[in-house]
């Protein structure tokens, strides 16, 4: 999938984008907020909507799986700060209801 299908105004250089649905898509940004969303796409435009957000280590991927999202967070944090690193950190959620 190529980067301008996945980028929005809110993030032009997402971690990852993937199938959400029927005719959506995850949306997973990194960088100060950490951001999952989903984006409803219709012709030609896009509706996004945040679904979940704060996660300070970085998403990095996201999927969901009956009514739970599972985040894959990043530990880029502790690269830069030189904390002590776990390599990445599987987060479950319930899916909010749109």
């Amino acid at each position: 999938m190529s980067r301008k299908c996945c980028s929005t105004d809110r993030s032009p250089h997402p971690m990852a984008c993937a199938v959400g649905g029927d005719d959506a898509l995850l949306l997973v940004e990194s960088g100060d907020v950490g951001r999952v969303s989903r984006v409803d796409v219709s012709d030609n435009t896009g509706k996004v909507t945040t679904l979940l957000e704060g996660f300070s280590g970085g998403p990095v991927s996201a999927t969901i799986v009956g009514a739970d999202i599972f985040v894959v967070e990043a530990q880029f944090g502790a690269l830069r700060s030189n904390s002590p690193f776990k390599p990445f950190e599987v987060l479950r959620f319930p899916l909010p209801r749109q």
